[in-house]
């Protein structure tokens, strides 16, 4: 669990993981490196063995997919010369990603959003919203549409620890009564 941001300055100008956000130590992140940005929120849950990929697609517009430069040339080792991105990835808070899922290049994963177990995200995901299977397709969201507009009003993850330790019983009761004790709209 990240209280406190503890990455290392390698990292630091691609990879921001918000507070309280566990996890990440049973994952891989592959190609990360300067050309992509990692973005992931606070209070974020990633069951083990998650891959998020970032610098690391296939070029499928050329004569060949097989990394020429890097593997046969081997001009340089790393970062791999061959491969492309689809843009960064970005994750919002509250997020839920089960175990051994992927998400590919380019993805964003609105805040509040469940990855099921085993999926393969290919398409963003909006807040609230379910997906699950290969490719990963919506479930169902876990709110109505003005639900999800509240919380996404509220955000509680940006409260202070005191303000979310104040009101915890309220984490664990009925959605409706949290909305409507913390949505001025």
């Amino acid at each position: 669990m990240f209280k406190k941001k503890h990455w290392t300055d390698k990292y630091k100008n691609y990879l921001s993981i918000g507070d309280y956000t566990y996890g990440l130590d049973r994952s891989s992140l592959i190609g990360l490196d300067i050309s992509s940005k990692l973005k992931i929120g606070k209070f974020c849950s990633f069951g083990p063995e998650v891959k998020i990929f970032l610098n690391s697609d296939h070029p499928t517009n050329l004569p060949s997919t097989f990394p020429l430069k890097t593997l046969l040339l081997q001009k340089s080792p790393w970062p791999n010369q061959d491969v492309i991105s689809k843009g960064d990835v970005s994750i919002g808070s509250d997020v839920w990603v089960g175990a051994r899922s992927m998400i590919m290049s380019g993805i964003n994963i609105g805040h509040g959003a469940i990855v099921a177990a085993g999926s393969i995200v290919t398409k963003d995901v909006d807040p609230y919203e379910m997906v699950g299977g290969v490719p990963a397709k919506t479930i169902k969201f876990r709110f109505t549409k003005k639900q999800i507009q509240a919380m996404l009003r509220i955000q509680w993850w940006n409260w202070s620890d005191n303000k979310i330790k104040e009101e915890i019983s309220l984490f664990y009761s009925d959605i409706s009564k949290f909305i409507k004790k913390f949505d001025d709209y």
